[in-house]
């Protein structure tokens, strides 16, 4: 495309801006009144480049008007929030502000697990100290995600909110054991090398070298009594569907409330073909556990 040369490099930068909503400091739009429904973009929530999070506020909020956040999907390593945006927008219709974040990518220098988590921590406490100007309830918590975004959600839900503040925790086709062979026998690595190179980073040594890193990492072995939903496919060549099963039979044993979601038919894009049945389910399951 030809660009007049009336439009000076500000503008253009402003522009280029505007359409990625990723890398330019943006003045937040002001904070609708709470009778009225809106959204916040691209905010800062932290130091780091991607520490960035859109946040719908719902019509008629009030205090104890819940807080939802969301988390993308991409092996740790890919994606971003705007692929959240189906999900956002409907659960924001139902009552719920709803926080769509961004996180560090694994394959950045220093940045593994832990980076993460606490990237969700300062996401939780942006909201606390948002929360008297926006208008919601930043003790009163939901999280949820996809794939990678799931992982991190149950992880940070049963391992890491030390004040409690997450009441309920949703994960569309998340892994939950790290330490499974599916991932460890070469095969995964070999087809799914990308991915396999993101758990790597992710966890930051190698299963052979460090087996005990990856459990530590593994939503599956640090539970909590924190009410969980899960939407797992039975031909999801990136997470073993048995996992699921594994996690329905140890969230059973462990008398943690838990609803499982099984596709007979879904793999890993289970949320693509099935979006009205899972956000309808998620919907219920916040409302279950945030509204009443």
């Amino acid at each position: 495309m030809n660009i007049p040369t009336s439009f000076s490099t500000s503008c253009l930068s402003l522009i280029v801006c505007l359409l990625a909503f990723t890398s330019c400091d943006l003045i937040p739009p002001t904070v609708p009144p709470t009778t009225e429904a809106g959204v916040l973009w691209n905010l800062k929530y932290g130091p780091k480049d991607r520490n960035r999070l859109d946040i719908s506020l719902p019509a008629d909020r009030d205090a104890a008007t819940p807080v939802i956040i969301l988390i993308h999907g991409g092996a740790w390593i890919i994606g971003d929030k705007l692929s959240m945006t189906q999900a956002r927008e409907r659960l924001a219709n139902e009552g719920f502000a709803v926080v769509a974040m961004n996180y560090s990518y694994v394959s950045q220098p220093q940045t593994d697990y832990l980076d993460l988590m606490a990237e969700i921590d300062s996401v939780v406490s942006f909201l606390a100290d948002s929360a008297s100007v926006w208008t919601f309830d930043p003790e009163n918590i939901g999280l949820a995600g996809i794939s990678a975004g799931a992982h991190m959600s149950l992880l940070y839900a049963y391992g890491y909110d030390p004040d409690e503040r997450v009441k309920a925790v949703g994960s569309i086709v998340g892994p939950v054991d790290l330490t499974d062979d599916f991932y460890h026998s070469g095969t995964f690595a070999q087809q799914e090398f990308l991915v396999y190179g993101g758990l790597v980073q992710l966890v930051d040594t190698s299963f052979a070298a460090y087996p005990a890193a990856y459990e530590d990492a593994s939503p599956i072995f640090r539970l909590k009594d924190v009410p969980t939903q899960l939407f797992y496919g039975r031909t999801d060549h990136l997470v073993n569907y048995q996992q699921a099963f594994r996690m329905d039979s140890v969230l059973t044993e462990e008398g943690i409330d838990h609803e499982f979601h099984f596709f007979e038919d879904a793999g890993h894009n289970l949320v693509n073909m099935y979006p009205d049945s899972v956000y309808s389910e998620l919907t219920s399951w916040f409302t279950s556990y945030l509204m009443n």
